[in-house]
């Protein structure tokens, strides 16, 4: 979102594909000296305060190796951008990652919140996932862990607090005429320009959708769709989106996101939750 204070110390950490030492080394070296400190990748869905965050953000560098293609799975560092991965795959003629494009962030990222669409999610196409156990505070343990190993939900997995993800093997289904999936990315990408505001800063959607009916929609509903507070707007294009307008400050985004929960939750009873993550203050 362009939006939030300094960090007291940011990290990018080089995590090549089985060699994390120099990870293991900076955690170590945070726990050692009892100094907080958060992971992430891209951070597309996070919020940060104003006031910054007081401890280290350990940024995964992005791009390190590119996506290794084995026995119809793809091997991905969880740095890489989603976006890359569904390119790569999409120009070698694999299919079944189509769903994903169009969706910001890294692969870490989008496994810890089991990103996807309406009807898909990418925890249907993970075979492996390699995480750093950090639910421990003596140790840190690499772990190889399977699909059915992990909890996946809607907009939500068991890896997003317990663990850091490094490193995934996903499925792929079969093998098609890369024209032929180049043109179905170009549709699905066509369809999210035309309903989502991607030209402006934003954490892509607010609030998850609560059963059976769409956060956008109750938000619309309640004649939020378009306001604005400071320099933070509830998108004109599609009302579950926040969008920074040029000095949007995180306080700014904080009100309009109350000030929804509220107006939703009194007309309709419904508890909007959100979706995107607001650093230094929850897990």
């Amino acid at each position: 979102m362009r939006i939030g204070g300094p960090a007291a110390l940011w990290v990018s950490v080089d995590v090549l594909s089985d060699d994390y030492n120099n990870l293991l080394q900076v955690i170590a070296l945070c726990r050692s000296h009892d100094v907080p400190f958060f992971t992430m990748g891209s951070g597309s869905n996070i919020l940060a305060p104003d006031a910054g965050y007081d401890g280290v953000i350990i940024a995964l560098a992005r791009g390190v190796a590119a996506p290794r293609i084995t026995d119809n799975a793809v091997q991905v560092d969880a740095g890489s951008l989603l976006g890359d991965l569904v390119r790569t795959t999409a120009q070698l003629g694999w299919s079944d990652l189509e769903f994903l494009v169009g969706i910001p962030g890294t692969v870490g990222g989008a496994l810890a919140m089991n990103a996807g669409t309406a009807k898909r999610w990418i925890g249907e196409v993970v075979k492996t996932v390699t995480v750093l156990d950090l639910s421990r505070t003596d140790q840190v343990e690499l772990q190889y862990l399977s699909a059915d190993e992990i909890t996946w939900g809607y907009r939500s997995s068991s890896l997003r607090d317990a663990a850091l993800i490094l490193a995934a093997e996903l499925f792929l289904k079969e093998r098609q005429d890369p024209l032929t999936i180049q043109k179905d990315l170009q549709e699905r990408l066509e369809l999210r320009k035309k309903s989502q505001p991607l030209s402006l800063p934003n954490a892509g959607s607010v609030f998850r959708n609560p059963d059976g009916d769409s956060a956008g929609r109750l938000i619309e509903a309640v004649g939020l769709k378009g306001k604005t507070i400071g320099g933070a707007q509830f998108s004109e294009l599609h009302a579950n989106f926040i969008v920074n307008r040029g000095n949007a400050s995180s306080e700014d985004v904080m009100a309009l996101i109350k000030d929804a929960q509220q107006r939703v939750f009194e007309e309709y009873g419904v508890r909007l939750q959100k979706e995107i993550r607001l650093l230094g203050t929850e897990t």
